[in-house]
């Protein structure tokens, strides 16, 4: 592999913070073992201007910088952080990004500074690949496609749209975000000036779902991989990090007979996340509640909402189930550190995600990380990410229907430890697959071969 001269724009990249600062960070600094790495970032969030760059220093201070990659942090324009301000009086802080129209706005600021800065290292550079990174969605390309460099895009997508029939369990005010987000989406990838001369100027455009590469494909891109927008991280997990290395899960690993199958679940307590459905999924079925225990970590809007439910759906008075120690247990933790999350995925059996909308949640790969099975809805990056041989996908149709098939796909775990045991060996050879490392490999590679055949 030739070691190339590559310019990549992260707005999101910081050692410190999940969900998209990671993909950048674990990306950037991977990519960086196979060729001349330069960065631009942002120095902080529209919230909190400069924490990237404190991150980033801290992490150097620390660590040393092994692969001198150049890093170069670009200030939010003081528009963007204006915006911020006022996104912050309007949302009351209720989400981490606030009003999403106000958010954009922001970040579509910054790109064209981070543009501006752009043009002036190419003139002064050789670069051989520009990689518009994160975010990763695609409604903001921002504007590097625009260099006279070979213009390589994502992991990106986010063409997904609910089905019609999940709506009336939605309520008002979600339903009409969501259809709102449909519109804007559709509006987007038909109407984008921008989204669409960068899907035709790339060399290159990772998506994150089967159904975002259709979408690119059918808009003109000369070249589209699926690759998912998150990694495995096995040196975290029982993979050690070493090349190779094979873990076996032996039924001595496995739940004691006549004990609880202990179900985990992780997330924001929002309505996308849809907690109730495994509430409920194992509330209607007398045989799961007798036999499953239930751990939610996160915290949320939701939160109260949810412990209302489980304790009326679990621990009320009911005549068909007289005795309390045959209810399965639910337990809220709350939101946890890191390493505290990691310590209930080695100790748990299953990890159910009921999102409805969701790209591939960083809780996926992690769990598949520390060999824990996945049953999720087979949806977007979940689809790519998940195989019969690590977890169990449900057709997401409707609600109704979710509930009966994650209720479906929990008894067969609950009764058959051998099958357990073959998808806990299965999930710790698909984190190997799914690692940062071999998705870094994977770019890296991809450079080399968009530069030979220009």
């Amino acid at each position: 592999m030739n070691r190339l001269k590559i310019l990549i724009s992260a707005h999101e990249l910081s050692p410190g913070q999940g969900s998209e600062c990671a993909v950048g960070w674990n990306l950037v600094t991977r990519i960086a073992r196979y060729h001349d790495v330069t960065v631009l970032h942002a120095l902080g969030s529209q919230f909190v201007p400069e924490a990237y760059k404190q991150a980033i220093d801290a992490w150097i201070s620390a660590n040393g910088n092994p692969n001198n990659i150049r890093f170069i942090a670009v200030p939010q324009p003081r528009a963007t952080l204006l915006l911020a301000k006022l996104n912050r009086q309007v949302t009351r802080n209720i989400s981490s990004i606030g009003l999403p129209v106000i958010y954009f706005m922001g970040y579509r600021l910054w790109q064209k500074e981070a543009y501006r800065t752009a043009e002036k290292l190419v003139k002064e550079n050789s670069f051989q690949i520009v990689h518009q990174l994160t975010s990763v969605t695609f409604k903001e390309p921002g504007y590097m496609w625009k260099l006279p460099v070979p213009f390589v895009w994502g992991p990106t997508g986010g063409n997904s749209a609910l089905p019609v029939r999940f709506f009336p369990h939605l309520g008002f005010r979600t339903g009409l975000y969501e259809f709102l987000r449909i519109i804007a989406t559709r509006f987007s990838i038909e109407f984008g000036t921008r989204i669409n001369k960068a899907i035709r100027k790339s060399s290159m455009i990772y998506a994150f779902s089967a159904n975002d590469e259709r979408k690119f494909r059918s808009r003109g891109a000369e070249e589209v991989r699926v690759m998912l927008d998150t990694g495995c991280d096995i040196d975290e997990g029982f993979g050690f990090g070493v090349p190779g290395f094979v873990f076996r899960v032996s039924s001595s690993d496995f739940k004691d007979k006549g004990s609880k199958l202990k179900v985990l679940w992780c997330g924001q307590l929002i309505k996308r996340k849809a907690l109730e459905i495994l509430l409920k999924a194992v509330a209607g079925d007398p045989f799961l509640r007798e036999n499953v225990e239930i751990t939610i970590i996160g915290d949320g809007p939701l939160r109260k909402h949810y412990e209302k439910l489980a304790h009326s759906l679990f621990f009320l008075p009911d005549t068909r189930y007289p005795i309390p120690d045959t209810r399965p247990k639910v337990t809220f933790t709350g939101l946890l550190p890191r390493e505290q999350v990691f310590n209930y995925m080695k100790t748990s059996d299953v990890l159910v995600h009921t999102s409805y909308r969701e790209a591939a949640s960083t809780v996926i790969p992690e769990a598949l990380s520390f060999g824990l099975p996945v049953i999720c809805h087979d949806i977007s990056g979940m689809s790519i990410a998940i195989t019969d041989e690590c977890g169990i996908k449900v057709p997401l149709k409707s609600y109704d229907e979710s509930i009966i098939g994650f209720r479906s796909a929990l008894k067969p775990v609950v009764q058959n430890s051998k099958l357990v045991i073959g998808l806990r060996n299965g999930a710790l050879h698909r984190a190997t697959e799914l690692s940062w490392d071999s998705m870094a490999e994977q770019i890296a590679s991809d450079y080399n071969k968009i530069v030979e055949a220009k």
